[in-house]
């Protein structure tokens, strides 16, 4: 359709197409942030740092299969707090699952994300509530109610993900004309590579800045040291939720289930393709998935005067920077 009423190339009007995901990202990602009653303008910075950073000049103005994850990644929260909250239906997360991970696999990273939560929050119930209780609820459970339908919504979630997928693996297969082109880039995965995964998606999503193909220049052109302290906010987002949030205060599960998948998240995916013998180094930016999540924790923390203008001031600043010194289309 962009190319239609732009008249410009296929691969232009592709590139174009990733306006409209990060606009479609933005919503969501303001619309998740809102269910928690984040000041705006707390919501401005963050969705303002996310639009600043290598991740989004890279995913937004290439050629990318990330560019709809983001937007989905916040999709499959808003739909799971909507669920607990008693306002959606639990059914509705097994499909989103199904096809966010049918755009591309790491979207499942956001249907564990939500899985684990939505575990964690069935025992804290049981805990909470009645620790003495005995039996499962089938009836309510599989209609999508109550505590044990925290279980069954889980359980399908990751299911029909992993059915997407390798439905998927399987129409690939069986329509391919040869076998795939070999990018020189898949191995096996030591245990340095697997150690590095923890410390991977955290504080690499929101700054991965990629190597153009065919040249050694980077395709954001600005210094390291000038994004790099986005980092800072999806760190310190997450460590300080975790720092602050107790079993006990509300969100908690949520909080803690971001953590694991944060530290998690990436070693699970290099051992899945380990185990597939299709291993390569991850790019921080298959962390897409969960980015709305870090940047939830660090909006769920920010308190102060300061850190409210320094979380405004700063990808401003870094956004100027973009703007004057980056080239159109690198």
């Amino acid at each position: 359709m962009i190319q239609a009423v732009t008249h410009t190339s296929l691969v232009e009007a592709a590139r174009f197409t990733g306006a409209f995901w990060l606009a479609g990202g933005m919503l969501l990602f303001a619309w998740l942030l809102s269910l928690f009653r984040i000041k705006p303008v707390i919501i401005l910075g963050l969705g303002l740092a996310v639009i600043a950073s290598p991740f989004a000049w890279w995913t937004f103005t290439f050629v990318s299969t990330d560019a709809p994850v983001l937007a989905l990644g916040a999709l499959m929260l808003i739909a799971a707090i909507k669920f607990v909250r008693g306002h959606w239906s639990g059914w509705w997360l097994p499909l989103i699952g199904g096809v966010a991970t049918l755009f591309k696999i790491t979207s499942i990273l956001a249907v564990l994300l939500v899985a684990l939560y939505l575990v964690l929050e069935l025992v804290i119930r049981r805990i909470r509530e009645n620790p003495r209780r005995r039996g499962f609820e089938w009836r309510a459970a599989f209609a999508g109610r109550g505590d044990d339908g925290y279980l069954v919504i889980a359980a399908s979630s990751v299911i029909a993900a992993l059915v997407a997928e390798i439905g998927w693996l399987a129409l690939r297969a069986a329509i391919a004309i040869g076998p795939a082109a070999n990018q020189g880039v898949t191995g096996q995965m030591s245990l340095k590579d697997f150690g590095s995964q923890f410390v991977n998606f955290l504080p690499g999503t929101i700054i991965s800045n990629v190597n153009i193909t065919g040249r050694t220049t980077l395709g954001l052109p600005i210094q390291p040291f000038i994004v790099e302290p986005l980092a800072w906010i999806t760190i310190g987002g997450v460590v300080g939720a975790v720092a602050i949030y107790t079993w006990r205060r509300a969100n908690a599960t949520l909080v803690y289930s971001i953590a694991v998948l944060a530290i998690l998240g990436a070693p699970l995916l290099a051992v899945a393709l380990d185990l597939q013998g299709t291993y390569f180094p991850i790019p921080p930016r298959y962390g897409t998935a969960l980015l709305p999540a870090f940047l939830l924790a660090a909006g769920l923390i920010i308190r102060s005067r300061l850190a409210i203008g320094l979380i405004v001031a700063y990808p401003l600043f870094v956004l100027g920077v973009v703007l004057a010194f980056s080239p159109t289309f690198a």
